[in-house]
């Protein structure tokens, strides 16, 4: 008989159990159990949870999940592509999330109407001020002539160009905009509930002293607070842009119309004639 066998007979019975522990053991390191054997029973791999940090960078809004398990790196890529295939190479050990340029790596675009918007708010436009024939005061069922002036050493009422470049020329986001504002008319408001609106801005009047834009109030002014017409002129401007570059939003445009207001208390009284 074997001696080892006469031996593992004759020691207790704990002794035993040991061995049938320790034999177990190495079977399990010697073969381990195929991963397919944990699949059958219905389980899978432990996954990463989600990205849901937001103020980790790998979960801002321009990172997406290349779909990568705990299997090794898959095909990982940007919106857009970034170039090539739109399957950048990802390098060594970069599994998870791929962090992607904004807008391909190209500035961001800047939308052209506001551009143009944000340089007449800087630039201003003139004043209003209102003059008349006759001046500063009239009488009733006379011709008067009214028009616009500049304000004192304030610009006249011209066209009013501005110019704006975005961007770098060449680059995606570059734009060469001018525009141009115009004043087109007035819109007459004489106090006693008639209005006019003229083309004509700051027209001059004629030998007589008159111009197309004119009124003729039917009663003086005396009864009213201050014994004065309230007069309001509204001067309109539009604006037309033109742009050149790969980031315009279209080769032209135009802005929504600009009101400048003003007004003028204006008196009128009553022509005094002699008795005979």
């Amino acid at each position: 008989m074997n001696p080892s066998i006469r031996a593992i007979r004759h020691a207790p019975v704990l002794g035993k159990r040991l061995l049938v522990l320790f034999a177990a053991i190495t079977c399990l390191f010697v073969f381990p159990v195929p991963t397919t054997s944990v699949q059958s029973f219905g389980l899978s791999p432990a996954a990463a949870a989600p990205c849901s940090d937001p103020k980790d960078l790998n979960c801002s809004a321009n990172t997406h999940d290349n779909g990568n398990g705990s299997g090794g790196c898959g095909a990982q890529s940007c919106p857009g592509g970034g170039g090539g295939d739109g399957e950048p190479d990802p390098g060594p050990g970069t599994c998870g999330l791929v962090q992607c340029p904004i807008n391909n790596g190209n500035p961001a675009p800047v939308p052209t109407g506001p551009q143009v918007q944000a340089a007449y708010d800087a630039k201003g436009f003139p004043g209003i001020a209102i003059t008349s024939a006759p001046l500063e005061k009239s009488f009733v069922r006379l011709r008067t002539s009214f028009w616009l002036k500049p304000d004192a050493g304030g610009p006249a009422y011209r066209r009013i160009p501005v110019h704006v470049e975005v961007g770098t020329p060449g680059a995606a986001n570059y734009q060469n905009i001018n525009a141009v504002a115009t004043p087109v008319g007035v819109l007459w408001e004489f106090g006693d509930d008639r209005t006019l609106t003229c083309d004509d801005v700051a027209m001059e009047v004629d030998e007589e002293g008159l111009s197309a834009c004119s009124h003729v109030y039917e009663q003086s002014s005396a009864h009213l607070d201050g014994g004065e017409y309230k007069i309001t002129a509204s001067l309109t401007w539009t604006v037309h842009w033109e742009c050149l570059g790969a980031g315009c939003d279209a080769p032209a445009g135009d802005l929504a119309d600009h009101i400048e207001i003003g007004g003028l208390a204006f008196p009128v009284g009553e022509i005094q004639t002699e008795a005979q």
